[in-house]
C-alpha cells in the first residue's frame, strides 16, 4: 500500500459493469482489519484497516456522508472498548476532523466510495467532494470513487475545487462487444460465458452449447451484471431440469424466453439500452434521464440531455 501513497483512483463506466464487483473482490484480496498488541506501555494496541468500502448516501448529504463514514469504521473495527471513545468524537461539527484522524490512527490503506450515480447529484455533492479532497491531502491516504459516466460528467461542473477528487487513475468500464466468430479470439463476453457456465453446479460432462454466448448477448447487450443474474438463474433450471442438457432442449429460442423473464425487472433498461444502437428507434429524453447511468454519455449528451449540469448545480 505504501506505494499508492498519494493517489487517487476512479472506476466509472456504464451501471451494470461490474464495478461494484470489482470492489467487493478488491476488498477481499486486501483482506480485513486487524490489530496488532505491542509491548509499548503509551500504545497497546495498533489497528491495520487495509481497505475501507463506502456507498453514496442516498440522502446526498455531507452529514449522511459521514455518518456512514463512522458506521463503516465501527464495523471494521467492531466497537472496542478501548477505541469507543474516539467514536463518540465523530458525531457533530468535529466530525469532519474526527473521521481524518480516525482514518490516521487505523492506519486506513485505502477509502473506496461506491455508487455514485446521475441520482447523486444534489446540492451537497460538492460539499462530499471537497471532504474527500481533505481526507486525501491531509492524510495521503488513496481515495478510490466509483462513479457512473454520467455522474462524472455533472459533477465537473461544479468547479476546479473538486476536481482533485476526480482525478486519478482511471479504470473503464464499457459494455463488451459482441462474440467473435474466430475461434481462436472469441472475445471476452464468450470467455465469461465460458467461465460462468463451468462456475456452476453443473456435471463437468455438460458443455456449454456454442451458441450460448450469441443468445445471452442478445439479451444482455454486454452487460455482465445481467449476465450474472442470468446465469445464476439458468445453473438453478438446469439443476432441477437436468433433462434439458441431454435432449437438446436447451436451444436458443428457450434461453432468450427464459432469461427474458427471469431478467423482467429490468426490462425497461435493457430496451433503452437496446434501442439506443438502434437510429431508427427514438428514445424519449424521460428514458434517457430515468436510465441515464446505463448509457454512454456521448449518445446522452448528442441527444441535448443537458439536465446534468443543472442537476449537479441545483441550489
Amino acid at each position: 500500500m505504501d506505494t499508492l501513497t498519494g493517489i487517487n483512483f476512479s472506476l466509472t463506466g456504464l451501471s451494470g459493469m461490474g464495478r461494484t464487483a470489482y470492489l467487493q473482490r478488491l476488498r477481499t484480496i486486501f483482506g480485513p482489519a486487524f490489530r496488532v498488541v505491542t509491548d509499548d506501555p503509551d500504545v497497546k494496541v495498533i489497528w491495520y484497516i487495509p481497505m475501507l468500502v463506502l456507498s453514496w448516501p442516498a440522502c446526498g448529504t455531507l452529514k449522511g456522508f459521514l455518518e456512514a463514514f463512522r458506521d463503516a469504521l465501527v464495523s471494521e473495527i467492531k466497537d472496542p472498548a478501548d477505541s469507543a471513545p474516539i467514536f463518540k468524537k465523530m458525531k457533530g461539527k468535529t466530525a469532519a476532523a474526527s473521521i481524518v484522524s480516525a482514518c490516521l490512527l487505523f492506519n486506513v490503506g485505502m477509502v473506496a466510495v461506491d455508487g455514485a450515480v446521475a441520482a447523486s447529484l444534489k446540492p451537497q455533492t460538492r460539499d462530499i467532494l471537497m471532504f474527500l479532497n481533505t481526507l486525501q491531502s491531509h492524510t495521503n491516504i488513496p481515495v478510490l470513487l466509483s462513479r457512473s459516466e454520467a455522474f462524472d460528467y455533472g459533477a465537473a461542473q461544479l468547479g476546479k475545487e473538486v476536481h482533485q477528487a476526480l482525478r486519478g487513475r482511471e479504470l473503464r468500464f464499457e459494455a463488451f462487444a459482441p462474440p467473435s466468430m474466430k475461434k481462436d479470439k472469441p472475445g471476452l463476453w464468450y470467455q465469461f460465458n465460458e467461465w460462468l457456465w463451468k462456475a456452476g453446479l453443473l456435471p463437468r460432462t455438460a458443455s456449454m452449447p456454442e451458441a450460448l454466448p450469441d443468445w445471452t448477448y442478445s439479451v444482455m447487450q454486454g452487460r455482465p451484471g445481467w449476465l450474472v443474474d442470468g446465469f445464476r438463474q439458468l445453473h438453478e433450471e438446469l439443476i432441477w431440469e437436468p433433462t434439458l442438457l441431454s435432449s437438446g432442449k436447451l436451444t436458443g429460442e428457450y434461453v432468450m424466453t427464459f432469461l427474458e423473464k427471469r431478467l423482467g425487472s429490468a426490462r425497461i433498461e435493457r430496451d433503452v439500452v437496446r434501442d439506443y444502437q438502434d437510429s431508427s428507434v427514438r428514445v424519449t429524453p424521460q428514458l434517457m434521464k430515468a436510465h441515464v447511468d446505463c448509457l454512454p454519455l456521448a449518445f446522452v449528451l448528442d441527444r441535448e440531455l443537458v439536465s446534468l449540469p443543472r442537476l449537479a448545480i441545483a441550489a
